[in-house]
């Protein structure tokens, strides 16, 4: 059987212009939890994006935001990149809201099991938990050995200081 085409405005896997789609999601948060770390890290976290970044990122879907998110929002944009807001889309609590705004841009099949299941899509059990997908296991695979490459130039540097 054939893969079927990738969906419009997406590369196929294989591309070398692999797109990055951002789920957040804000399902709990609460009114107090937007401080000044919270807008740093969002500041932070936008400058990289926009800097390292700014034709991979097709898309930032902010899902499960309370009422109040959206005033909120307003403000927190005149604080980031338009390059950047210009790709967020914001959807509220429930099934509906989830499923429209996940289901637009992603195949059931590429749900984690946990939001095929908060859209109440049938059969959601077959799919992958969240960070379980063959391209998320290989990611933390690379991080994983880089970091115990760190772990061990640290050990060789302590090692080569306590003989001197």
């Amino acid at each position: 059987a054939r893969a079927p085409p990738p969906s419009p405005g997406r590369p196929p896997r294989s591309s070398p212009q692999a797109r990055i789609y951002s789920v957040v999601d804000v399902g709990g948060l609460a009114l107090s939890n937007l401080n000044a770390h919270t807008f740093s890290f969002l500041t932070t976290a936008s400058e990289v994006m926009n800097n390292y970044y700014p034709e991979r990122v097709v898309k930032i879907a902010i899902v499960n935001a309370p009422w109040w998110f959206a005033g909120s929002w307003s403000g927190i944009k005149g604080m980031l990149p338009a390059a950047v807001t210009d790709k967020v889309t914001i959807s509220g609590v429930g099934a509906g809201a989830l499923k429209q705004a996940l289901l637009e841009d992603i195949d059931v099949d590429e749900l984690p099991r946990e939001y095929a299941a908060m859209c109440e899509l049938e059969d959601a059990e077959r799919l992958l938990p969240l960070g379980r997908h063959p391209d998320e296991v290989a990611l933390d695979r690379i991080f994983r050995i880089k970091e115990e490459g760190e772990e061990s130039e640290e050990e060789d540097e302590e090692g080569a200081a306590e003989s001197e």
